[in-house]
């Protein structure tokens, strides 16, 4: 009988090759064995990378609470926050008129004690409306309380990057003094200082302003661009210091004793010169109005009052020569009555102050012949 015999090797062999190899996911996964350095770089990776996420998060929070809160020199009457948010205050931004003056100034334009739409320069504003009805005037008040001269160069640095018509500058002679120009711009109580790290206001400051004023710390540079920075350092500064919260009745408040007018340094006129060539190379073809600002004789000491002119004679030897610069001398045009203290108006004399620029106004932002009144 004949048997046959089947060669189950060959056949097992043939089925097991017509299969195709499969593994199952898990089992792969885990075949996987990470290195040592693998295993302990992993975790830092995930902790460097979730705080990254947390602080671009955080960075989009600030941003959004920051515009949310501030506001821009074109539509209000003065900077509500005094001291504070001076980055977004003079962003520069499309014209919302076809004239814009810039006033850079100190506190007697902010007018601490009434409305800001009692400022001079609002009511410039709508004198110059009334005016000149055919144009459509803006007026930025960029009046810093307690600024001194190295800041008016910053803000006078910024306002080339508005293109305006005409920009005034009104300041005095203790602004540019030795207790004006011999500190930081980060020992002051604003963030102006930070105006100074962007490039664009940079590239316009001279070495030698950087290096005097320490334009130059990281923690304010890092604010320039951070919105989580400067939301920090302003809240921060409104807890530690009390007076940018203060809500005076300065009707109640007694006469101040009278207070001693200084002379321009010789670092003060060093900071007249940069302003001008900051003005003049970065905007040649606008007018500025320099002002030697109204002061009040009976609120400083009558041995001093003719320091106050330093600032005037300075002027006009940095400026006079310079068709771009209008130097007016101010310092008597307002009543006694009319001041608080040395340097600060009431409503009536910030009226004044707005009449006696008006015809200035008008008369050098005329574009030509027919232009203006």
């Amino acid at each position: 009988m004949n048997e046959k015999t089947v060669d189950l090797s060959s056949s097992t062999t043939t089925q097991a090759a017509s299969k195709p190899f499969v593994v199952a996911p898990w089992r792969a996964f885990s075949a996987i064995r990470p290195a040592p350095t693998a295993r302990f770089l992993l975790p830092i990776i995930v902790v460097l990378f979730s705080a990254v996420l947390g602080i671009v998060g955080a960075e989009v929070i600030a941003r959004g609470i920051v515009e949310h809160i501030t506001v821009h020199s074109y539509s209000v009457d003065r900077n509500p926050f005094k001291d504070r948010f001076w980055l977004a205050y003079t962003e520069p931004r499309p014209h919302p008129t076809d004239r814009l003056i810039i006033v850079i100034t100190n506190s007697q334009g902010y007018l601490i004690e009434g409305k800001g739409e009692d400022c001079y320069s609002s009511r410039l504003k709508a004198l110059l409306n009334e005016q000149d009805p055919e144009h459509r005037y803006t007026v930025a008040n960029w009046s810093l309380p307690g600024s001194n001269a190295g800041e008016l160069v910053v803000l006078a640095a910024r306002a080339v990057d508005h293109h305006p018509d005409l920009v005034i500058l009104s300041s005095f002679s203790n602004n540019f003094g030795d207790e004006h120009t011999k500190f930081p711009l980060s020992f002051a109580r604003n963030d102006v200082e930070q105006l100074g790290y962007l490039p664009s206001v940079r590239s316009r400051l001279s070495p030698q302003f950087i290096k005097h004023f320490k334009v130059n710390r990281r923690r304010g540079k890092l604010a320039a661009y951070s919105s989580l920075m400067n939301l920090h350092e302003s809240l921060a500064f409104w807890i530690r210091d009390p007076r940018s919260k203060e809500d005076r009745d300065w009707s109640k408040i007694p006469n101040k004793p009278p207070i001693e007018s200084v002379s321009v340094t010789p670092m003060g006129a060093k900071m007249l010169e940069e302003i001008h060539n900051v003005l003049h190379q970065g905007m040649p073809d606008t007018p500025v109005l320099l002002v030697s600002m109204p002061l009040g004789r009976s609120h400083i000491k009558p041995e001093t009052w003719s320091t106050s002119e330093s600032f005037l004679t300075e002027s006009q030897r940095i400026f006079g020569n310079d068709p771009q610069f209008t130097l007016l001398d101010a310092r008597d045009i307002a009543a006694p009555e009319r001041y608080y203290t040395a340097t600060h108006l009431d409503t009536q004399g910030h009226d004044g102050v707005a009449r006696y620029l008006l015809p200035e106004v008008l008369k050098h932002t005329a574009r030509d012949g027919t232009d203006g009144i």
